[in-house]
């Protein structure tokens, strides 16, 4: 939305003061290129711990709080360097390239050419991640000698046959969009034979005892879009996952002398969680969220899980809760006691909610079209109810639908362009809460 009433204006400004650093920090934070990488120092002034390595040609917001915080949390520099899935040593190259000329860049920086690092990958990317993290360069084939310097792996919708699969002793989280070809959970791996999901070959790799996570983001489509049409990766499980994988995983001390030897995490304690994979609803949700679900989740300490179904991994039990929150809510947890707040709002183009991604090419996101579509609210936590009311450029067709944590209000063409202004009251979030009040404002172009 291009205008937003005070209630939403102030959360606006809110997270936009989050993204943003502080006055005493501006002198810390350095920008550059390292070899072929785009660099972010958050804490310039601080001994470096490890490195967070893009592997996808789209860049990572650095001002994203969530990676922000990360960043200046375990004093690590962003590398923004994409990576190629077909060739993993010449990929690891790249990464260590990049950290030998910060070392060469900056001498007093010892550590910066020896630096553990965590990959993120997106798609094909994904495989570019997973495999790089595979190499003898970044990963001994003997689990107890060094090089070990992948502190984790996190794939977004892709999830890949050997080679193609990090070390099993590494950390590994697998985003999952439901429904997405390249990763759903009940789609299978591509082009392996005998045919296998993406669930129970992930399942298979926790047997063999790889520390991997699987997380299905509900509402998501390939990439991270909203329900098809807003492209926002959410990036607050991983960032949480993240976060408890490295603070047990990270060494105290940056390495100085040669690369680091973090240890095996094959087996390693954790949680175990056991789920089945539910889905799609028939006929079709119209929100386009529920194409499938984790559904009878189990979890538990490793030593006292027993549950005889398949399993995943979790690092650890705040991971854990917060990750059966998360798949079954579409949403993280909430701060105990902080009141009901708005996360995201877009206008979807078309009159036909099922159409997908063909909407994408109708509109820009924020700009809603003199046309039909629907309004999409998302919350902080999931509601139950809620009316909604509409003036200016849009009418309001029927009665507002909610799923999960999310309003939609379909829309049809009002008798003029201009100002829209959508009322949302007695707005109810599940599990009790005071019913809240929105007021939203855009523009029909």
């Amino acid at each position: 939305m291009r205008t937003w009433t005070s209630k939403l204006r102030a959360l606006l400004l809110a997270l936009l003061a989050a993204a943003q650093p502080a006055a005493a920090q501006a002198e810390r934070i350095w920008r550059g290129r390292l070899g072929e990488a785009q660099a972010l120092i958050v804490n310039f002034d601080r001994p470096l711990r490890a490195a967070f390595v893009n592997a996808s040609a789209n860049v990572l917001r650095d001002d994203d709080p969530s990676w922000r915080a990360l960043a200046e949390k375990y004093d690590a520099v962003i590398l923004n360097l994409p990576l190629d899935w077909n060739v993993q040593d010449k990929s690891a190259q790249k990464i260590l390239d990049a950290l030998a000329a910060g070392a060469r860049r900056f001498p007093e920086r010892p550590e910066f050419a020896h630096l553990p690092v965590v990959l993120f990958g997106f798609s094909a990317s994904a495989a570019a991640a997973a495999r790089t993290a595979s190499s003898p360069l970044l990963s001994n084939p003997d689990e107890s000698r060094a090089p070990q310097r992948v502190l984790a792996v996190v794939g977004l919708d892709e999830i890949d046959r050997p080679p193609f699969t990090p070390p099993l002793w590494t950390p590994h989280l697998f985003l999952s969009d439901p429904g997405d070809f390249y990763g759903g959970l009940k789609t299978n791996v591509q082009d392996l034979s005998p045919a296998i999901s993406h669930d129970a070959y992930a399942k298979a790799r926790a047997r063999d005892g790889a520390p991997i996570t699987v997380a299905a983001q509900l509402g998501h489509w390939h990439g991270g879009a909203h329900y098809a049409y807003r492209n926002r990766v959410d990036y607050s499980f991983m960032a949480l996952w993240l976060d408890e994988t490295l603070a047990a995983r990270l060494p105290g001390a940056p390495p100085k002398d040669g690369p680091a030897l973090l240890p095996s995490w094959r087996n390693h304690a954790g949680w175990l969680a056991a789920y089945d994979v539910e889905g799609p609803q028939a006929p079709r949700a119209p929100l386009g969220g529920d194409d499938e679900r984790m559904a009878a989740i189990v979890a538990a300490p490793r030593e006292k899980f027993a549950d005889p179904r398949d399993f995943v991994w979790l690092p650890g039990e705040r991971a854990a809760r917060a990750w059966r929150y998360y798949v079954e809510n579409a949403v993280m947890p909430p701060a105990p006691g902080a009141p009901l707040a708005v996360l995201d709002a877009f206008v979807r183009p078309g009159g036909d909610l099922k159409k997908g991604q063909s909407d994408l090419r109708l509109s820009e996101p924020g700009r809603p079209p003199c046309g039909e579509g629907a309004l999409f609210v998302l919350f902080d936590r999931p509601i139950t109810a809620g009316e909604a009311a509409v003036e200016g450029g849009f009418s309001a067709r029927g009665a507002p639908k909610i799923w999960k944590n999310v309003m939609i209000v379909e829309l049809e063409a009002g008798a003029r362009r201009g100002p829209t202004r959508f009322s949302l009251r007695k707005v109810t979030p599940e599990g009790g809460g005071e019913p809240a009040d929105f007021d939203l404002s855009g523009a029909c172009q």
